[in-house]
């Protein structure tokens, strides 16, 4: 017999059949005080400089990052967390300022339960017991470029690697935008991609 946590695996032979039976108590016949726990690096999806950064929701559209760091450090592993783990370039929607929502700071308690490979999050106040301090990041707050070649401006040749979508000959296309702020010229893409979406081209 195996134990991870509530769940609960056994894996033998009877007259020389296997048997594989795996069972999770039920939360009211399990010690959810015993599981709290504070996550490590081996817990979450990403770290940054010692932020652990957490994706969460059904399709990663929250962003958890463990502590309540200064709004900068927030935004530097979000930032890092797309680039290196998604391979994409972070940016604010119809906004260049770089915090587009603000951030949501709460306390929350980590629950192993299941398992600590499956654990879970509940809403907590400061001083409960095991509460710790997290960040959330809504990332529908933002649009992502795929990370490309890098590219210089026609106009006034400094590299670029930033992307945008515009509206160039009735179509919508990929362009590279010139990081200077006193040229942000746009120009098209040599790499072909897909249509923006409606949050792309807002």
């Amino acid at each position: 017999m195996a134990v991870d946590g509530a769940l609960h695996i056994l894996n033998t032979a009877v007259d020389g059949i296997g048997v594989w039976v795996a069972t999770t108590l039920a939360p009211e016949a399990f010690d959810m005080t015993q599981a709290v726990f504070t996550p490590t690096d081996q817990d979450v999806s990403f770290t940054h400089r010692g932020t652990r950064v957490i994706s969460a929701g059904e399709s990663g559209e929250w962003l958890i990052v463990l502590g309540h760091p200064p709004v900068r450090e927030v935004l530097v592993a979000a930032s890092a967390y797309y680039r290196e783990v998604c391979g994409q370039r972070l940016r604010a929607l119809n906004s260049d300022h770089p915090a587009p929502t603000p951030l949501l700071r709460e306390w929350s308690r980590f629950i192993a339960y299941p398992t600590r490979s499956e654990w879970h999050s509940q809403p907590a106040q400061e001083g409960d017991a095991g509460a710790v301090p997290v960040t959330w990041l809504d990332t529908q707050a933002w649009a992502t470029d795929d990370l490309g070649p890098v590219e210089h401006c026609p106009r006034c040749g400094r590299p670029s690697r930033s992307t945008d979508f515009a509206l160039l000959q009735e179509s919508w296309q990929r362009v590279h935008l010139c990081p200077h702020p006193e040229c942000r010229h746009r120009w098209p893409a040599t790499t072909a991609s897909s249509a923006p979406s409606a949050k792309e081209r807002d």
